[in-house]
């Protein structure tokens, strides 16, 4: 019989395809096994087969209850997951200012996306108090890490003043570099620029 780690291991042989064809209907029951086992990745992974309905029967609250295990456990990607839930109420009831949590704490681990989803937070208001200048702080760190969403939406804050000085040599920088990876509404406000 295999150890939980052999058979994690053939679980994202089978989950990312590495030396063999994808296959979500193996992975999955190899992934269940370690998640209860307590493996943050594979909670983070059984979450996301559960949420998307991949190898399995879609289950968005049994997504949220794997993801809230391996966010506890300091899994970064997971808390990211179960803030969109919350953002969304997408297996539990919606609320913004858990989901402004959530991100702050994954934020607060450097990951780009939550800082970029909070910072959108703080300049909208939602969820949180309305913070432009927190929000142009999070976005140049997530936009520095070359996050297209994060150099888009900071370079909106350099075209209106908002959170920071109006700068429309800034503004032209990061949305240039927003749209040298393909977002097209940044190419879009780049064009209005010109």
């Amino acid at each position: 019989m295999k150890s939980v780690d052999e058979q994690f291991e053939q679980a994202q042989d089978y989950f990312y395809g590495i030396g063999r064809r994808k296959n979500y209907r193996k992975a999955f029951p190899l992934l269940l096994i370690a998640a209860i086992d307590g493996v943050r990745h594979s909670q983070n992974l059984v979450g996301f087969c559960l949420y998307y309905g991949i190898g399995t029967i879609r289950n968005r609250r049994k997504a949220v209850k794997w993801w809230t295990k391996a966010s506890r456990k300091g899994h970064v990607i997971a808390t990211c997951n179960l803030a969109m839930c919350y953002s969304e109420g997408e297996g539990v009831r919606k609320s913004m200012s858990r989901a402004a949590a959530l991100y702050r704490k994954a934020a607060n681990a450097g990951d780009d996306q939550a800082q970029c989803n909070l910072a959108v937070m703080y300049l909208e208001g939602d969820g949180v108090r309305r913070n432009a200048t927190k929000a142009v702080e999070l976005l140049g760190e997530a936009a520095r890490k070359r996050d297209a969403k994060s150099q888009y939406n900071l370079g909106l804050c350099f075209r209106d003043g908002d959170g920071t000085n109006r700068d429309l040599k800034q503004a032209r920088k990061w949305l240039t570099l927003a749209a040298n990876q393909k977002h097209k509404r940044a190419a879009k406000e780049l064009r209005k620029l010109q």
